[in-house]
Parts: structure tokens; C-alpha cells; sequence
């Protein structure tokens, strides 16, 4: 039989109120379960989310600093050890420089058997300023009467423009007796020519290469070249190199220091020696006046030296028993003494001694030891006896 429309109408009021109770059910389910959403939460989650999302574009990712791994540090190597520079001394030893025998500089191997040139220079107020006396390699300065003379040393060097030359004394032929020198003077007194005719010496009087100048009065006007007069001695050579004469060496670095050394002399004559820090040598003055010396050009130079070796030694006057001439002053060159050696500015005190006149000097330190003698500009001094100051 079929149903009426109010049995299905009231089927469908049954099924819509089943259903309801199914979603309201459902619903409270997901609720409980959290599984309900708030559509504006919901909203307001993905703004939040995207607004995250941006911010991350714009901000760059930091990385973590990195961890450093300590690295051991080795042990710092020593330092090596700095050379110290050669002196000009060493470094000519070094190199195996050829020395002069006379004044340590460098020279020649055949200058070494040259025969040395002895030559009596004049020192009076008349004969300075003198020329030539620059190019000597060794000078003395010896006292003669109320004055002092040079006695001028060539082996190695030459000069063609020497003097004034004058004539030799007795302590002339003692400093050149070891050598058997050409010894070329304007002349002395008998008893004086006799004592070098029994040494080695070979004395010429104002001999072939001597000649005199305009401008200068006798006897202050004697001059020579040096390279003619050595054609006058028949010897020749010597046989074998020259030995040196000094222990050449280096200033000692705690020689005390010395900028000036005077020697005085009978009638107020006096030798004085200034050291230039400038020029690095000593600058010599004569009783109180700059001493100076011409040029070939004929310019007009102080006196200088780099070395200066000072003897003090007893002088006396005698004509050895002469029944004619006069009676000279005598420096006494054998025996022993004080010695002084000045270079750079400092100064070191020794010994000088030698037994006869046919031997050269030897120069002991205050301890013994052998005293050296730097290379250079050599000029030697003697001295008398306890006249000698240093400052």
C-alpha cells in the first residue's frame, strides 16, 4: 500500500534530524580532537607565515664563526750571527796586498828590491815651504843645529821636483846603515864623509840629477829628481825583497786618545803635530806656525801624516875627535827609549831599542809585545829626551 505523503514527510524529518546529529556529532569530534579551525586564525596564521617567509629573503643566514684549530708555532730560528766588516788593514791582508816596507801601503812587487833613496832635506825658515817632502815613503825629522832636517825615504814612489837639499850629519848614516842606501846631500863636514865611507851607505854630493832654481839664495836652492839619482849608484837593486821595517798592524780600539803632540828643542825650536778629525790625519806645525809644503802644481799644502812614531833619545854635541870643522849635534839611535805611535786620533806608548847601527829598530808595547805600526803616511821624529808632550 502505498505510503502517504505525510509518513515521507515525516521519513525526511527523521533522516535531517540523523543527519544533523551525525554532523553536529562530527564536528564535536574534530573539535575535541583540535581538528576544528578558526577560518580567521586560520588567516591570520598564513599572514604571519608569509610575512616570516619574506623577512627570511631579506635577511641573510649567518653562518656560525668557525672554530679555529690551533696550529703549534715553531721554535724561532737563531738569528744568524752578523760578519762584522774587514778593516781596510784585514781586508788588504785578506786580499794579499803587496806592503811597502817602509810605510805598509800597497806597492809594487819589483818596487820591493828597489835600492831606497836617502835625501837630506833642508828645513830652515828660508827653505820652507819645501817640495817633494809629500812623496817620500818614509820621513824623519832630526835636530842639527838650532833647527831640524829631514832625511827623506823613496823606494817605491818618485819625485821629479825634490828639496832644498842640504848636507848630512852623523845621525844621517846610523838610520841608513841597515839599508846600504844611495844617500844624496849637499855636502858635510870630513870626519862626517869618513863615518859614511866606513858604512854601507853610498853618499853623492850634490851629484848628476841635482840642479838649482831661480828665486831661492843659496844654499836653500838645491833640488833634484828623484828617478835621475837613481842611475847613480852601481849597485843596482838589492839581491832580495826589502824586509819590512815596522810590524804593521792596526791601532789597538783602547788606545787613549791623543789630538796633538808637541816636541821641543833647544832656541825655542819646536814640532808639533794637530790630528784633523775631518781629514783624518795630523797636521804638523814648526815653532808654533802651519808647516806647509808646494804641490807640482805649486799650490801650497799643509804637512800631514797619517802615522807619526816618536823616539825620545839622548843627543849630544861632538865632531868625534876632528881637528878641523865644528862640533854637531848628535842623536844617539842605539840603546833603548820611550816610542809613542799615533794614528787615528789615539796613541800608544812603547819601547823602542836596537843594539848597533846596523840593525833596525824594535818596538815593544808596555806588556812586551810586539808594537804595531798602522800602514799609511809615516812620519818618524827624534826626539829629545823627556821634551815630548801629549794631549
Amino acid at each position: 500500500m502505498p505510503k502517504s505523503s505525510n509518513f515521507l514527510r515525516n521519513e525526511k524529518k527523521a533522516l535531517l534530524v540523523w543527519f544533523t546529529l551525525l554532523v553536529t556529532a562530527t564536528a564535536f569530534l574534530l573539535s575535541a580532537c583540535g581538528g576544528d579551525s578558526n577560518p580567521v586564525e586560520e588567516a591570520a596564521e598564513e599572514e604571519a607565515a608569509e610575512e616570516e617567509a619574506a623577512t627570511s629573503e631579506l635577511t641573510p643566514t649567518v653562518p656560525p664563526m668557525p672554530t679555529q684549530t690551533p696550529t703549534e708555532t715553531p721554535d724561532p730560528s737563531p738569528a744568524p750571527t752578523p760578519t762584522p766588516a774587514l778593516s781596510q788593514f784585514e781586508q788588504g791582508e785578506k786580499d794579499g796586498i803587496i806592503r811597502s816596507p817602509l810605510n805598509g801601503t800597497a806597492v809594487s812587487e819589483e818596487s820591493l828590491t828597489r835600492r831606497i833613496l836617502g835625501v837630506k832635506v833642508d828645513n830652515h825658515l828660508e827653505a820652507r815651504p819645501q817640495s817633494g817632502i809629500e812623496k817620500a815613503d818614509l820621513i824623519f825629522e832630526i835636530w842639527v843645529e838650532g833647527l831640524t832636517r829631514y832625511l827623506a825615504f823613496f823606494q817605491a814612489s818618485d819625485v821629479d821636483y825634490l828639496g832644498p837639499i842640504r848636507s848630512m850629519r852623523p845621525t844621517d848614516i846610523g838610520l841608513q846603515n841597515p839599508f846600504g842606501t844611495s844617500f844624496v846631500n849637499s855636502g858635510g863636514q870630513d870626519w862626517v864623509y869618513e863615518l859614511a865611507w866606513n858604512s854601507s851607505v853610498r853618499y853623492f854630493f850634490e851629484p848628476e840629477g841635482t840642479f838649482r832654481i831661480n828665486g831661492r839664495y843659496p844654499p836653500h836652492n838645491l833640488y833634484a829628481d828623484t828617478a835621475a839619482l837613481r842611475a847613480l849608484d852601481d849597485r843596482g837593486d838589492y839581491d832580495e825583497p826589502l824586509q819590512a821595517l815596522w810590524n804593521f798592524g792596526e791601532m789597538p780600539q783602547d788606545a787613549t786618545p791623543a789630538t796633538q803632540i808637541s816636541m821641543t828643542y833647544p832656541y825655542e825650536f819646536s814640532s808639533s803635530w794637530y790630528w784633523n778629525p775631518v781629514l783624518n790625519h795630523y797636521e804638523k806645525n814648526t815653532t808654533g806656525n802651519p808647516h806647509y809644503y808646494l804641490d807640482s802644481e805649486g799650490n801650497a799644502q799643509r804637512v800631514s801624516a797619517d802615522t807619526l812614531i816618536v823616539f825620545e833619545m839622548d843627543v849630544y854635541t861632538t865632531c868625534y875627535g876632528c881637528t878641523s870643522g865644528r862640533a854637531v849635534p848628535v842623536t844617539v839611535t842605539t840603546g833603548s827609549g820611550p816610542a809613542w805611535i799615533l794614528a787615528e786620533g789615539r796613541v800608544v806608548l812603547g819601547t823602542w831599542s836596537r843594539e848597533t847601527d846596523t840593525e833596525w829598530f824594535s818596538l815593544q808595547d808596555e806588556n812586551g809585545g810586539d808594537l804595531k805600526v798602522p800602514p799609511g803616511r809615516i812620519w818618524v821624529t827624534l826626539a829629545r829626551n823627556d821634551r815630548t808632550t801629549i794631549q
